[in-house]
This record gives structure tokens, C-alpha cells and sequence, in this order.
């Protein structure tokens, strides 16, 4: 699913063109708490492409399990141009049972609520700060459909 982005081409001045960013989906088929792989948190390739990161929990859990986020560094080496890349990530839990919620890992700082009830979105953004810090950043959510 491609997703516009406005960009600013400093080759002809003051003058924006869109770009067409790429979406990245991949599903998690834990049924217990696992630390999720840089792909799965920004996509396989640069965030300059990948705009929108999709992880899909679809497992169900018995009472809830923690998705720990990789370190900031390997998700560094998996994107082109980390500091000053950002991008939505939005986790879905579409499994019929269970609470995922998302946990720290080195690097990061995480704001806003982190819990992903059965049925429902949550998204974030993620901004990389510098080569070891990164912030994820809650902006919302719904139902999955």
C-alpha cells in the first residue's frame, strides 16, 4: 500500500514533490512474550521508503505477554539514515485472546500508553535521536477490522 510523502528537493529550491512511501507488514506468531526483530519494527529497508511499519500479533496469549523492542542499534543497522528518521508503526493485535504490551529495550524512551488489547491498533511513532536513542511515541489507535 503505497503512502505519499512530501519531501523537499534542495536541487530545485523551494519547490516540494511527493514521494511514494512504502508500507512494510509482517506477522508475529508468538503466543508467549518475544522481543520483536528490527525488520518487524521498521520495515526492511530504509525509512526514507517505509513510511508505514505493520506488526501483526496474531496469536493470542493466555493473560497477556510483552513484545520487548529490539535494541536501538539494530534497528540503526537496518535502516539507511537513522538519526533523524522517523516513521508510524502500528501494532495490531488481531489473535482472539490476550493483551500485548510493548517494553524498553537499550535506547529507547517509550510515551504514551503501550498496551495493545485483543481486537485493536495501536500506532506510534518511532524517531531516531541519535545512533543509540530512539523514542517511540503513542498516537492512537482503534479496532482492527
Amino acid at each position: 500500500m503505497p503512502v505519499q510523502q512530501i519531501i523537499w528537493d534542495p536541487r530545485i529550491g523551494d519547490r516540494y514533490q511527493t514521494q511514494g512511501g512504502q508500507a512494510a507488514y509482517s506477522a508475529a506468531n508468538n503466543s508467549a512474550a518475544f522481543t520483536a526483530t528490527a525488520a518487524q519494527i521498521a520495515g526492511s529497508g530504509s525509512s526514507q521508503t517505509t513510511s508505514l511499519v505493520i506488526l501483526d500479533c496474531t496469536v493470542g496469549t493466555a493473560g497477556g505477554a510483552n513484545i520487548t523492542l529490539p535494541t536501538v542499534a539494530a534497528v540503526g543497522v537496518q535502516i539507511a539514515e537513522a538519526v533523524g528518521s522517523s516513521w508510524v508503526l502500528r501494532i495490531k493485535n488481531s489473535a482472539g485472546a490476550g493483551t500485548w504490551t510493548v517494553v524498553t529495550n537499550t535506547g529507547w524512551t517509550l510515551t504514551g500508553t503501550m498496551t495493545i488489547a485483543t481486537g485493536t491498533y495501536r500506532d506510534f511513532i518511532v524517531t531516531f535521536t541519535s545512533l543509540t536513542t530512539a523514542t517511540l511515541q503513542n498516537i492512537g489507535g482503534g479496532a482492527t477490522l
